[in-house]
Formats: structure tokens, C-alpha cells, sequence
């Protein structure tokens, strides 16, 4: 009996040498035979059944979990993800009421065809992922409003001297011609298909890609293009040192490199002769305004904002509360963060009055991610309004995996299906 306790609650190399310390004697090996030939106690068909997929390799090979939602525990596994061996498991064992699962495909098939009359119930996680991935499709073509502050200018912004000046220098000039190009490629990428042409004949009349001619056309205005970030020079820490030195006479440039060198200042002769020459023309010693005068606009990452469009309102910071305000000022937004929020107090709060009216809300939206969204969770009605109506949901399901898991990487590779199964069903 210890032994068998010892080969069931722990991978046989670590129960070895726990067994020498018990003062008993057992190898790796007896006790991976101990735990092939223990009896796996009978269980009674469950009520309530919960249906996962495991990794034997992640992204290659999966298996199938089903738990016993009622007694909390795994009650068998199936060394495949297929309709055909979940359907012949549920056709052997009949009588079951309730199956919960998440949104595959191949489980609802399988549960179809093996349990036609059990009512399936989809998994309230995996349909706030969905939402949650629907607005996360819809924030990426909308990064430029998701603003942290009021500030309107770009964190790479940076200001030029002929700027200040108000005069334009050659490269604002050929920013401004370039930009002017990307925006009318951008109307006539749009009035083509307006016009009913697809992106891969667009994509060829304008001379690019066919994945540019999908950006182009699914942005709600031309794309801006992102500008590198702005290094401070390596001379940024003895400016004022420099300054200091040519206000005093001194504008030999070799003398203040050596005076610099002395400071620390690493960087070479021309850097501070370059400096030297502007301040002799009356210019500002940079190029570029310093970035501690320039406003910085800083965004949410789309990541952050699908949170604050999913979350609660009342479980976010006040800057966040604030922010959110005016990112909802932009009407398409705050339709989005409407649809968001409604669904997740539908599941919440159990409100399955309100389930079709969202439904409907999310088919007619602008929103090409919600309206698919829409129509397949119309295709799944039933098993969405159980999940609004039933407490039961796939919660446990996923610890049993996670424990599942567990027991397969302590088994240093020795894991094969039907040694794995005997640990998992003898530890529940």
C-alpha cells in the first residue's frame, strides 16, 4: 500500500529515492509497474459533463479531457481532439444531461452526433475571448485615438529649427510631398473600390502590395507613417557646459573637445565643431528643440485599451476613467465600447432578455469582426443561451487540465497516454 501511494502521487524517479529515505525499496521502474496494474476505481455516469482539449505538443497533437462538473473530478481521457472519438465515448456512455465545452467545432459535432439530446453549454471565458478579440481587430485601426492625455503632439514629433522660423526646410518639404502621395493613393485605393474592384485588381493598378491595398482600404483614413524615435545626442549631458564656455570667449573648437574629453564626453572632434558653428551663427546649439519642451502624446497599446473597453468601470484607476472619456468621444468608438460592455453584462448579470437584442445590435454594426461574431453565435443559440441561463461553466475543466499538466512534466518524459491517464484518473 505504500508503495502504491508513493507510485501514484509521484513520478517514479523522485518516488525512488523517496523510498529509500521511507526506508523501503523500490526502483524507477517497479513503481511505473506498481501504477500500470492498480485497478481504476468505476465512476457513475455524470449529469453534468465538461469537455477540454491537452497538449501532448503544443501546436501538434492534442487530447481530450472530460471532467464530471458535479463530483469536480476528470473521469476519463481520450488520446485524440476528434468528433468521431468524443462521439463514440458519449455513445457508450448515454444518459448524459448537460455538456459544457468551448466554442470548437469538432467538440460540437462530436456532442451532436454521440449525445443529440444533452443540452450543450458554451463556456462564458472563451465568449468573452471572442469579444475580446472582435475589439481588439476593431482598436488596431483605431491606435490614434487612444490617447493617455489631451496632448496633440507625437511622442517622435520633432520641431526644426525653420519651423520655429517659419520657414520650411527641405526636408519638411519632402515630408509634406510624400505624405501628399500616400494620401492620394489612399482616395483613389478607396474609390476604386468603391467602384466594386477587389484588392488584388486595386493592388495592381496602383502599382502595390496586395496586403497594402487590404490596409489601405480597411483604414478609416490614410495611414500615418511612423517616424523612428528620436536619440538625444551623445553630446545632450555637457550642452550646457559648452554653452557655458562660448558665452565666456572660448570658440576654439579643439580646446572645448579636450575640456569635454576631461568631463567624460566621448564623442569626436566634429560633434563639437558642428555644435561650435551654430552658436557662431546665432543658432540654438540643436537641431531639435529639446525633448523635455516638446508635449508628448502618449497612447494606450492596443493591448491596454481592450482592456479598458472589457473591464468594469468601476474596477479602473481615475486617469484611466478619465482617459477612457475622451477616447469615447469618437462616435465609432464608443459604439464599439457599448457592444463590448453590454455583452459582458449579459453574461454577468444573466440578462437573456437582452441576449437577442445584442445579437442583433452586433449584426448591423459597422464592424465587420462583430458581425461575424454575430452570426456565429446565432449559429450556436441555444448553447449561448444556456451559458446566460445555467450556472455551470467550463472553469474547472481548464484546473484539471492545468493538474493535468503538471503530472506529465514531473514524469521526465515518461509520460506516454496510458501510464499518463492511470495518474491522472488515480489522483482525482
Amino acid at each position: 500500500m505504500a508503495l502504491e501511494a508513493v507510485s501514484i502521487s509521484t513520478s517514479a524517479e523522485v518516488g525512488a529515492g523517496l523510498t529509500d529515505k521511507l526506508g523501503l525499496s523500490a526502483s524507477s521502474s517497479t513503481l511505473l509497474r506498481i501504477v500500470r496494474r492498480i485497478q481504476i476505481p468505476s465512476y457513475a455516469t455524470p449529469q453534468v459533463l465538461g469537455v477540454d482539449d491537452w497538449a501532448f505538443r503544443r501546436g501538434h497533437r492534442y487530447g481530450t479531457i472530460l471532467c464530471d462538473l458535479e463530483r469536480h473530478c476528470v473521469i476519463d481521457l481520450l488520446p485524440e481532439r476528434s468528433a468521431e472519438s468524443l462521439a463514440a465515448w458519449l455513445q457508450s456512455h448515454p444518459g448524459i444531461a448537460i455538456i459544457c465545452r468551448d466554442r470548437s467545432d469538432v467538440y460540437a459535432s462530436g456532442i451532436a452526433q454521440g449525445a443529440p439530446d444533452a443540452l450543450q453549454v458554451l463556456d462564458r471565458w472563451h465568449l468573452l475571448k471572442n469579444v475580446g478579440e472582435a475589439v481588439d481587430a476593431v482598436l488596431r485601426r483605431y491606435r490614434r485615438f487612444l490617447l493617455k492625455s489631451t496632448t496633440v503632439v507625437d511622442s517622435n514629433a520633432t520641431v526644426s529649427l525653420a519651423n520655429l522660423l517659419g520657414k520650411p526646410s527641405p526636408k519638411d518639404k519632402k515630408r509634406h510631398r510624400n505624405e501628399a502621395k500616400r494620401q492620394a493613393r489612399y482616395d483613389r485605393a478607396q474609390r476604386l473600390h468603391n467602384e466594386g474592384l477587389d484588392a488584388s485588381a486595386i493592388s495592381q493598378m496602383l502599382g502595390i502590395s496586395v496586403r497594402l491595398t487590404k490596409k489601405l482600404l480597411a483604414a478609416p483614413s490614410c495611414p500615418l507613417r511612423r517616424r523612428p524615435p528620436v536619440k538625444d545626442s551623445i553630446l545632450e549631458p555637457f550642452l550646457a557646459e559648452l554653452t557655458l564656455r562660448f558665452e565666456a570667449g572660448c570658440h576654439n573648437s579643439m580646446q572645448l573637445w579636450h575640456e569635454l574629453a576631461q568631463l567624460g564626453f566621448l564623442g569626436s572632434y566634429a560633434t563639437v565643431h558642428k555644435v561650435i558653428c551654430r552658436l557662431q551663427q546665432g543658432l540654438p546649439a540643436q537641431r531639435r528643440s529639446s525633448s523635455a519642451l516638446i508635449p508628448q502624446k502618449q497612447r494606450y497599446t492596443v493591448r491596454q485599451a481592450k482592456w479598458l473597453f472589457t473591464a468594469q468601470l468601476d474596477s479602473l484607476p481615475i486617469e484611466d476613467t478619465t482617459a477612457l472619456a475622451g477616447i469615447l468621444e469618437q462616435a465609432d468608438l464608443a459604439h464599439l465600447y457599448r457592444l463590448a460592455q453590454n455583452f459582458s453584462a449579459i453574461l454577468r448579470l444573466r440578462l437573456v432578455d437582452q441576449l437577442d437584442l445584442w445579437l442583433a445590435a452586433a449584426k448591423v454594426s459597422r464592424f465587420p469582426t462583430f458581425r461575424r461574431l454575430s452570426a456565429s453565435l446565432q449559429r450556436e443559440y441555444t448553447a449561448l443561451k444556456a451559458a446566460v441561463l445555467l450556472p455551470w461553466s467550463s472553469g474547472q475543466v481548464e484546473g484539471q487540465v492545468q493538474r493535468l499538466k503538471l503530472i506529465k512534466r514531473e514524469m521526465y518524459g515518461r509520460a506516454n497516454f496510458d501510464l499518463l491517464k492511470q495518474r491522472v484518473l488515480l489522483q482525482r
